[in-house]
């Protein structure tokens, strides 16, 4: 294995095992000494990112994107950061060329999805996820996020169908869960809502929609007294 070989496997180790900046260090080391490899950007740019500093980690990105423009992680690591810089006008077009590229990997496009989703464009996101859930039908968590998508772009019946793929491949998914209850109350199916509610607080106590969903549902019941101790519950959480 060469020097520069064994190096970033070294950098990379670090990385995995949380020790950023001492990744950083070691990154920075094989760049002085043996020039701008990609990989040896791309670490340093992550070990940045790790740490919070998204304005050193950008210049790093851009390079390795202008040395090697085919790389799909940068792309989105670029969006990513680009957003955190407050450089959204500069996100999509990021966005468009990792969708462009991208061609079998279910992680990436669910990434795309979430930064679409952080810029406020659902129809990006809807695009993405929904590509997912093409790519990989049995991705619970891709169709769970193309259902919150859709039920935000009040298309609640297709989200609701999403959503319960999702609840059947993952029935543990508690915001699913949440957000197909509040779909299903959308859909003057309350007791099903309620059950749905109900099983998504069972999984996390925590969930704010479920809390939020379940006393509207009390609320359209004529039970203001459950309403009001599910908007307690919520406003304590």
């Amino acid at each position: 294995m060469s020097a520069v070989k064994a190096m970033t496997r070294a950098a990379t180790n670090l990385l995995r095992a949380g020790k950023f900046r001492e990744a950083e260090i070691a990154a920075r080391q094989i760049l002085a000494s043996h020039g701008e490899t990609l990989p040896a950007l791309n670490l340093l740019a992550t070990a940045l990112l790790r740490q919070r500093k998204a304005a050193d980690a950008e210049p790093l990105l851009s390079r390795s994107l202008a040395a090697a423009p085919d790389q799909i992680g940068v792309l989105i690591s670029l969006a990513r950061t680009k957003l955190a810089l407050g450089k959204k006008a500069e996100v999509p077009d990021l966005l468009a060329a990792a969708v462009g590229l991208e061609s079998g990997k279910v992680s990436n496009l669910l990434a795309i999805g979430r930064v679409y989703l952080a810029i406020d464009d659902l129809d990006g996101a809807i695009r993405a996820f929904g590509a997912a859930t093409e790519l990989k039908p049995d991705s619970a968590e891709a169709h769970a996020e193309l259902g919150r998508c859709l039920y935000r772009r009040h298309r609640i019946f297709s989200a609701r169908d999403a959503l319960e793929m999702a609840v059947s491949l993952d029935p543990s998914h508690a915001e699913a869960q949440a957000v197909l209850g509040a779909a299903l109350l959308d859909l003057e199916k309350s007791d099903e809502a309620i059950d749905r509610l109900r099983t998504a607080l069972r999984i996390d106590p925590d969930n704010v929609t479920a809390h939020s969903m379940l006393g509207r549902a009390y609320r359209g019941l004529g039970e203001p007294e459950k309403a009001a101790a599910c908007y307690r519950e919520m406003i304590d959480r």
